[in-house]
C-alpha cells in the first residue's frame, strides 16, 4: 500500500513540475509564478496532492 502511496506522489510531482514548466513556456517565467492562470492552480493543485500522498507513505512505511 504505501508504494502506491509513493508511486501516486511521485507522479503528481512529476506532473506538477511539467505543468509549471509549460506554464513558463507560455506566458513566461515572471507571470508563471503567479496564481493567475489556470496552469499555475493545476500545478498548485498538483503539489498539494504530492504533499499529502507523500505524508501517507510517510506514515504508513513506520
Amino acid at each position: 500500500m504505501e508504494q502506491i502511496a509513493l508511486i501516486v506522489a511521485m507522479l503528481s510531482f512529476f506532473l506538477a513540475i511539467v505543468v509549471l514548466i509549460v506554464n513558463m513556456f507560455k506566458v513566461g517565467i515572471l507571470p508563471a509564478f503567479s496564481i493567475k492562470t489556470r496552469l499555475a492552480k493545476v500545478s498548485v493543485g498538483l503539489m498539494g496532492s504530492y504533499a499529502i500522498f507523500f505524508i501517507t507513505f510517510l506514515v504508513l512505511a513506520n
